[in-house]
């Protein structure tokens, strides 16, 4: 989920279903969740993954905004971690599988995995770069052509394997 249509979901949510909050950004990136009498009870900031709620007063988020408030959260997690793919999306016991590769004993390592478990064999940008340094110099350059984020490797699998 990006951050226009989380502010365009939220803001689309009716007072009829117990709505009194709006959402907008600033011009850094940051995303706020305000009542209608503009006083922020919430706060993510661009690259971060975590709410800050800081409301001084009772403010019920309706389930609808805090399921979109996850949703984004986790869209940027994955935004935020890197897997190394190997090869194109498959069939596997009836699930979407890929392989990719690991860094592992100063090598690569490869295994399958169904692609929605990809974010937990994901890496950090840190993690990634501390572990390419005990890799060969040839090795290091082949991790990078083939290092995506997990958000878009989910994207790409998936609309590649429905062609």
């Amino acid at each position: 989920m990006t951050t226009e249509e989380f502010v365009e979901a939220v803001n689309a949510i009716d007072v009829d279903d117990g709505n009194e909050l709006e959402a907008y950004t600033n011009r850094d990136g940051d995303i706020f969740l305000q009542t209608f009498d503009e006083c922020s009870i919430a706060q993510l900031e661009k690259h971060h993954i975590n709410w800050d709620i800081w409301s001084t007063f009772q403010v019920t988020i309706p389930t609808k905004i805090l399921k979109l408030m996850i949703e984004l959260a986790e869209s940027r997690e994955e935004d935020n971690k890197y897997v190394i793919l190997n090869g194109k999306p498959f069939l596997l016991e009836g699930g979407l599988s890929i392989r990719v590769f690991l860094i592992d004993k100063n090598s690569l390592s490869s295994c399958i995995l169904d692609i929605d478990d990809l974010n937990d064999f994901a890496y950090t940008k840190e993690e990634l770069e501390q572990l390419k340094t005990t890799l060969p110099k040839k090795l290091q350059d082949t991790v990078d052509l083939l290092t995506v984020t997990v958000g878009e490797a989910k994207k790409v699998l998936k609309h590649d394997h429905m062609e």
